[in-house]
């Protein structure tokens, strides 16, 4: 389809978002199952991260230990690793 009768049918932003998802898409075609496996890993990270942050700010550490039934120690040590990498 040429790009002006695009333009009647999408907005600029639209078409963005569809050609942002099509990359998206063919390059985790491209992926190996190693690379998918590390880009887990790092979601997982960095949601462990915010969640570490988040919860910490609103209760004291020994609090937020016993309620997800963790030794204190074991988080401490777990929200220093997040911050190393």
């Amino acid at each position: 389809m040429r790009f002006k009768k695009l333009l009647q049918e999408f907005t600029p932003e639209e078409l963005a978002d569809q050609q942002l998802a099509e990359a998206v898409r063919l390059s985790r075609e491209k992926m190996t199952r190693q690379d998918r496996l590390a880009g887990s890993l790092m979601e997982l990270r960095f949601r462990m991260e915010d969640y570490f942050n988040i919860q910490l700010l609103e209760r004291k550490r020994r609090e937020f230990a016993v309620e997800i039934g963790i030794n204190e120690t074991l988080l401490s040590q777990l929200a220093m690793m997040t911050k190393k990498f």
